[in-house]
């Protein structure tokens, strides 16, 4: 089985703790994945259903180090912060310098979801072309700024067009029989108009700046010069916002890069690809294409279920 090695690396005065998983043997070449979470209010390292420890046990099977970690100020990372999202930024370049120096990588990707894949594209950019990332693989990522201003990222504000976005789909019949006979939903309903509201009423400025930032994903996809992939889920509303407004018609021209973005979009997938059948095919999804861009000796990767989660298993071609 792959082992594991928990680091402490500094930056800018703050201490970030991280987790490697690695492969049982010496890869050639040696390539480095870093899993980068989205929502910072669900275990930053292990995220729902556990699937970035699940998404490093099955990297390293098929023989690539996964790197998890923890930016500044947030769970094993120790202090308080006012995290933002430059603050993330930063903290990923640090933490792509000492993981290709500390483990001499061969090859560097990011693999990010939602704000985590927001986070990634900005660090690609701004790493130098030796430090950058050599692929990214983007899941569910955020890129419009109206769906950076939903509740769940901790501002209790929105948007009106995020909000219909986002409740526009679905059984209109039944949105109204729960609004008429369940209690909870109609919580949740009063809560979602309250943080419209709110949205209008009181802007953050540290929300005005994040959605400034997410404003540029986009077009920071469209000058990225190496190999992409996108994953998205077809019910997860950030798919909506990047075909409807993102990139509608190709307006970032990614069919025009010399590296096309390979495009994934997931039957029935929602956001943080909750199901078993769904999370295996986005660690099947991960693994093959980074084995078209560098296969690790006589590997290739199955995968199994397994009581306590997805794992790949290597086999001899």
């Amino acid at each position: 089985m792959p082992g594991s090695e928990l680091w402490t690396f500094t930056h800018e005065g703050w201490a970030l703790h991280g987790i490697v998983q690695r492969p049982t043997s010496e890869p050639r070449p040696r390539i480095g994945v870093i899993v980068l979470q989205g929502n910072l209010d669900s275990s930053p390292k292990f995220g729902a259903h556990w699937m970035f420890r699940r998404l490093g046990d099955a990297l390293a099977e098929a023989g690539y180090y996964a790197l998890r970690f923890d930016p500044r100020g947030t769970c094993d990372s120790p202090g308080q912060c006012d995290l933002k999202f430059r603050d993330r930024i930063s903290d990923l370049c640090a933490a792509a310098r000492f993981f290709r120096s500390e483990y001499r990588l061969d090859g560097l990707v990011f693999w990010g979801l939602c704000m985590g894949a927001a986070v990634a594209v900005h660090a690609g950019a701004r790493l130098n072309r030796y430090d950058k990332p050599d692929a990214m693989i983007l899941c569910s990522v955020l890129a419009h700024p109206d769906d950076a201003s939903l509740p769940e990222f901790g501002y209790r504000a929105t948007t009106l067009s995020a909000f219909l976005r986002n409740t526009g789909s679905g059984n209109s019949w039944n949105k109204l029989r729960q609004l008429l006979t369940d209690a909870a939903y109609r919580r949740n309903a009063y809560e979602c108009v309250k943080a419209v509201v709110v949205g209008y009423t009181n802007r953050n400025p540290v929300l005005k700046q994040l959605q400034a930032d997410v404003s540029r994903v986009g077009a920071l996809i469209s000058r990225y010069d190496r190999p992409m992939l996108l994953i998205f889920g077809e019910k997860d509303p950030f798919w909506i916002s990047f075909t409807k407004w993102v990139n509608p018609d190709d307006k970032l021209r990614l069919s025009r890069k010399p590296w096309p973005p390979k495009l994934i979009v997931m039957e029935d997938g929602d956001h943080v690809f909750a199901s078993k059948a769904q999370m295996s095919e986005l660690i099947e999804s991960t693994v093959q294409w980074l084995h078209t861009l560098w296969a690790p000796a006589n590997l290739t990767s199955s995968y199994l279920e397994r009581p306590n989660g997805i794992l790949a298993k290597p086999i001899v071609d």
